[in-house]
């Protein structure tokens, strides 16, 4: 009986609604997301977004036989979520607020902002955003109304991860 090989995977560093992330074995430095579920377009969206933050080299879409990721530099550090109070500089809400000016730079409201996709890194002394989506143009091309329940469900968000930065050192 021929039994398929088993493909050789780098170690789990998270999951979520889009698949699995693993470190990429062939690239040192890089990471691999599992997009496979998802339309190839989505893939592409995403890859944009991560080099608008990260640079031009930063990502790209690969396509595998047994499916299709966007490879991605490794961002540094560990989640917001698994932060501990301590770990966190006296300044940690000022370094969060230049995080969401620095996508504002780019033309990125950040479309599911929440502490698991937020990296801390503390060698770099900054906060970087992961799981990439975009909300501006769905943002501004809704009618005023639609804006407003966007409005209150990003300022949830916003006073969410702002609490748990006020009880930094």
């Amino acid at each position: 009986m021929n039994l398929p090989k088993a493909r050789e995977e780098g170690a789990l560093l998270g999951s979520g609604l889009c698949g699995e992330v693993r470190r990429d074995i062939d690239h040192d430095g890089f990471v691999l997301k599992d997009i496979s579920r998802f339309p190839k377009n989505l893939a592409q969206e995403e890859c944009s977004l991560f080099q608008r933050v990260y640079g031009e080299r930063a990502a790209v879409v690969v396509e595998k036989e047994h499916g299709v990721y966007l490879r991605m530099l490794e961002v540094p550090g560990k989640t917001l979520a698994k932060c501990e109070p301590s770990e966190l500089p006296v300044n940690a809400r000022d370094l969060f607020l230049q995080m969401i000016s620095d996508l504002n730079d780019v033309g990125i409201i950040h479309g599911d902002l929440h502490s698991g996709n937020i990296m801390y890194d503390k060698d770099s002394n900054r906060f970087w955003p992961i799981d990439l989506s975009n909300a501006y143009d769905s943002y501004y091309n809704n009618p005023i109304e639609v804006r407003a329940f966007m409005d209150i469900d990003n300022e949830k968000r916003f006073q969410n991860i702002m609490s748990k930065l006020s009880n930094s050192a």
